[in-house]
């Protein structure tokens, strides 16, 4: 997994050092607008590749791991003790109620992402990016300086929040 995403935590720690971003709400919206899609191909493309390959036998560990393809293990399992216990109906239909309007997958909502696909349209840039397409940071800092102009002119910028109360 390191592998996959080593190379845009080092891309991301230098926009950190040039001063492009600083952990506010703003640059967080924006590089998730520009980078989500590529973050998610990458660990896709790692997932698929990873739970296909075999796991080969190794010596003295035959007791803790099996061989085979981790796909293949997970869903078809040849042996295994099925260890999944009943819940409390009440205090599940409690968690999910917390949680019926999250979408995992949505990052930003709806109307911002239309937002920000605007701004790069009318910048000439495309709604997403491939990392080797090297436009990926010129459209970074132009959709931070848009929508940071957008808010400065009255505008107010969505976010996703967080579900919160499940600890309870």
């Amino acid at each position: 997994m390191e592998n996959q995403t080593q190379e845009l935590k080092v891309y991301f720690a230098e926009l950190e050092n040039e001063g492009l971003f600083v952990g506010s709400d703003l640059d967080k919206s924006c590089l998730q607008f520009i980078y989500m899609e590529i973050i998610r191909s990458h660990i896709h493309h790692f997932v698929k590749i990873h739970n296909n390959h075999s796991i080969r036998h190794q010596r003295k560990r035959d007791h803790h791991l099996p061989t085979g393809q981790p796909y293949m293990m997970y869903f078809y399992p040849e042996t295994g003790k099925d260890y999944k216990e009943q819940v409390d109906q009440d205090v599940l239909t409690a968690l999910e109620a917390e949680v019926t309007e999250y979408d995992l997958d949505q990052y930003l909502p709806s109307n911002t992402l239309r937002l920000y696909e605007t701004l790069l349209y009318d910048g000439g840039y495309p709604k997403e990016f491939s990392y080797v397409d090297k436009r990926h940071k010129e459209a970074y800092i132009y959709l931070h300086e848009r929508v940071w102009q957008f808010i400065q002119d009255g505008g107010e910028v969505e976010l996703i929040t967080t579900p919160s109360g499940a600890a309870e």
